[in-house]
């Protein structure tokens, strides 16, 4: 008991000095508000036969806080949305979202702490039925995280640097089957600058540990040393060895281990040009990865292909900064994983062509997704087109066009053919005011009666932003 007061008392002392404001010589606060009307044909993205229309109202006023100090920053999001639909084919709803970045720099920038705070409505089941932000809540649940740690970054003499991280998160579910779940993970990394101007390497080691209700259901240990060789130029060898060890508690296929070994080599003819191809063995077999990357006054193309180890462990906690308030993980237009608890090797292409312009932008993007369950036969796979077009009519009015087709084969053979389309118009004609206007389409062909399903959607709206 005395524990647990101590640690209450160092929280809310922590959380005191974040916010204290006359520590931020620097604040500035955006309020926001913005109004849609909104009609669907499908409020409840219900199979095709069953599908009712409605009219909905949505208000969203926000706020987001930012601060800053010569060590330290703070930033801070909170939205409320609240949901009215005029013939009541469902109840109208308020959802409240946030979240808060915290960052301080010490010991002369070579340590930093964050803490992390978020609290949302996730879709933790998108593909039974959740690809719209706004009307389908059916299977959200509130989720709130708190994650922190320090980072280090020192030199070590003139030819060595070394960098850590540790991070532990809690993710707190209202939920009967997962209550909460704690992450923890540590980075480790020493680096050596060029030695006799051809030869750099990198040792990195990687840990991190998942429970669900103190009880284990996943750890991952990973050793790399990865090692560059100046052979020209534009020319440099490649060579990685480690170790990867993955331990599943959860589910089948409850472990892996084995070595890592890669080699190949990076052509860099110039700095916006790339290439770099390597092939190896890890602890599932052998595999491949591929990078390349264009880069030219107008034109933009990426092309990568990576085979890696993965979990979809749901649990685990997105260590990456959060920014997103919506209330979805996923949008039809993606490959939408269902495996849950299975160690997956994963094998996916990516590819984008991007084509700028003074006022527009064309982008077409591509992806082939293969995980296969480790020792199964089962296998889920996807493939998707995604277009987007914008273009800036005026100085004060944009156009959005987008447009996503995927064909998603799942573990029992059922197949969807998932098509999105939608075209933006913004009209901004001050810094603080804008009109929106849309109309969009969903189509899901499944093979389940119960996804097999369309939707149209019109909207327009307005957004007032202070500051």
């Amino acid at each position: 008991m005395r524990l647990m007061c101590k640690i209450n008392l160092f929280i809310i002392s922590l959380l005191l000095s974040i916010f204290y404001v006359d520590a931020y010589p620097h604040i500035k606060l955006i309020p926001e508000v913005g109004i849609n009307q909104i009609y669907t044909d499908n409020v409840d993205l219900s199979p095709r036969t069953t599908r009712h229309s409605e009219m909905i109202t949505e208000l969203v006023p926000s706020f987001s806080l930012f601060a800053e100090a010569p060590k330290k920053s703070l930033s801070a999001q909170y939205l409320l949305q609240g949901i009215h639909y005029y013939q009541n084919k469902q109840p109208d709803k308020v959802y409240q979202r946030g979240n808060v970045h915290y960052d301080h720099h010490l010991w002369h920038k070579k340590m930093s702490f964050f803490v992390d705070g978020v609290y949302t409505q996730q879709v933790l089941f998108p593909q039974e039925k959740a690809f719209n932000t706004v009307l389908d809540s059916d299977n959200q649940t509130n989720v709130a995280t708190i994650q922190l740690g320090p980072s280090f970054h020192i030199p070590i003499g003139r030819k060595l640097s070394s960098s850590s991280k540790i991070r532990y998160g809690q993710t707190h579910y209202i939920s009967e089957e997962i209550p909460y779940t704690k992450d923890f993970l540590v980075d480790v990394a020493i680096r050596t600058g060029s030695i006799f101007y051809f030869f750099r390497s990198t040792l990195e080691a990687n840990f991190r540990q998942t429970s669900q209700t103190d009880n284990l259901s996943l750890q991952t240990t990973n050793l790399n040393g990865v090692f560059q060789y100046q052979l020209f130029k534009h020319l440099q060898l490649l060579l990685q060895l480690g170790y990867e060890n993955t331990n599943n508690q959860r589910g089948r296929s409850n472990s892996i281990e084995g070595f890592i070994w890669f080699g190949g080599f990076q052509y860099s003819p110039t700095k916006r040009t790339q290439l770099s191809i390597q092939k190896g063995e890890r602890s599932f077999g052998g595999s491949t990865k591929f990078n390349a990357s264009w880069l030219r006054k107008r034109h933009e193309l990426n092309l990568s292909y990576d085979e890696d180890i993965t979990t979809f462990s749901r649990q685990q906690i997105d260590f990456a900064p959060r920014a997103n308030l919506a209330n979805t993980l996923s949008t039809p237009n993606q490959f939408v994983a269902t495996f849950n608890n299975q160690i997956l090797i994963s094998k996916k292409f990516d590819g984008l062509y991007a084509y700028h312009l003074d006022r527009s932008t064309l982008g077409i993007s591509a992806f082939h997704i293969k995980d296969n369950v480790l020792n199964s036969d089962s296998q889920e796979k996807g493939k998707g087109l995604n277009f987007i077009l914008e273009h800036q009519l005026k100085s004060t009015l944009s156009f959005n066009l987008t447009s996503g087709y995927v064909i998603q084969k799942f573990f029992n053979n059922e197949e969807d053919k998932r098509w999105v389309g939608r075209i933006l118009f913004i009209f901004q004609p001050t810094k603080h005011f804008s009109v929106n206007a849309s109309v969009s389409h969903f189509d899901d062909n499944s093979d389940n009666f119960l996804r097999n399903t369309y939707e149209n959607l019109a909207s327009i709206g307005f957004k007032l932003t202070g500051g």
